[in-house]
C-alpha cells in the first residue's frame, strides 16, 4: 500500500531524538570533540627544569663521560643505568643512550649484551693503546701539507702528553689523525695520571714540546718513540699504580 509523503515525514525522528545531548542527561553518549586545551601536545616531552629529552641526553652523556674519562670507575666494573640515573636525575632511557655512544667511543663495553662494562685494562691492551699510540702521533708527523701553517705554537700549549699529541694531529691538517688522537687521549687520561707516579720524568714532555716549537722533526721522532718504549717497559708499574688509585677511590 502506498505510504503518503506527509506520513513518511512525519515518521522521521525528530532532530537530537537519540542523539547524545549537550545538556545535562546527555555526557556520555555519542562522539564529542575534545577541548583544544586538553588535545595532546606533539611536542618533544620536557624533562624537569625546562629541559627537552634532547637537552637531558647531552647533558647525562656529558656527564657520564666526564667520569668515565677521569678513571671514576674500575676496570670490569658494571655500569648499572637504572643507579647512574638516580645519581644524574635522569630517567634509564637517556643514560642508556648515553652508555651506547660511550660503547661506540671505546669507553665503555657491553659484552654480549651483558649490561655495560669499564673495559679491562690488561697489560696487552695497555700495550696495545701505547703502540696504536706512538703510530698515529708519527703518521701525524710524517704529514708536510700543513706543518708550517699553524701559528702561535708554544711549550705552554702543550705542557701535557694530551696537549701535545692533539697540537701535533691538528698540525698535520689530517682530520683523521686528530679524531683518532682525541679517542687516544680520552681512553689514556686515567692511565696519564697513573703514569706522572711510575715514570717520574718531569722533563719528558717538555723537552718534546722544544722540539716541536723548534720544529726539530727528527728530535720529534725520536723523543715520541723513547716516550713510548719507556712506558711500555713500565706498563706493569703503571697498572699496579692506576688500580691502587682506583681502589682508593682517587684516579
Amino acid at each position: 500500500m502506498p505510504v503518503d509523503p506527509a506520513s513518511r515525514r512525519a515518521l522521521r525522528p525528530a532532530p537530537g531524538h537519540g542523539r547524545a545531548s549537550a545538556g545535562p542527561g546527555g555526557a556520555g553518549r555519542g562522539i564529542r570533540r575534545r577541548p583544544a586545551s586538553k588535545r595532546p601536545l606533539r611536542h618533544a616531552a620536557r624533562q624537569p627544569g625546562g629541559m627537552n629529552s634532547g637537552q637531558t641526553f647531552e647533558r647525562v652523556y656529558s656527564s657520564l663521560k666526564a667520569q668515565v674519562v677521569e678513571g671514576r670507575y674500575a676496570p670490569g666494573e658494571r655500569l648499572e643505568p637504572a643507579a647512574l640515573g638516580e645519581e644524574l636525575f635522569a630517567s634509564v632511557t637517556p643514560v642508556r643512550d648515553a652508555l651506547h655512544r660511550l660503547v661506540g667511543e671505546g669507553l665503555v663495553v657491553s659484552p654480549r649484551a651483558d649490561g655495560f662494562h669499564m673495559p679491562m685494562l690488561t697489560g696487552p691492551a695497555l700495550r696495545d693503546l701505547y703502540s696504536w699510540n706512538c703510530a698515529v702521533i708519527l703518521l701525524a708527523l710524517a704529514e708536510r701539507s700543513r706543518w708550517r701553517t699553524v701559528e702561535a705554537r708554544s711549550e705552554a700549549d702543550c705542557s701535557t702528553a694530551s696537549a701535545l699529541f692533539a697540537t701535533i694531529a691538528a698540525i698535520s691538517g689530517n682530520d683523521e689523525h686528530r679524531s683518532a688522537v682525541l679517542r687516544l687521549n680520552e681512553r689514556l687520561e686515567a692511565v696519564r695520571r697513573a703514569e706522572a707516579v711510575a715514570v717520574e720524568d718531569d722533563a719528558e714532555v717538555p723537552h718534546l714540546a722544544a722540539s716541536l716549537v723548534r720544529e726539530d722533526r727528527p728530535a720529534l721522532r725520536a723523543g715520541i718513540a723513547r716516550y713510548h718504549r719507556r712506558r711500555l717497559k713500565l706498563t706493569p708499574d703503571i697498572l699496579t699504580v692506576l688500580h691502587k688509585r682506583l681502589h682508593l677511590g682517587g684516579a
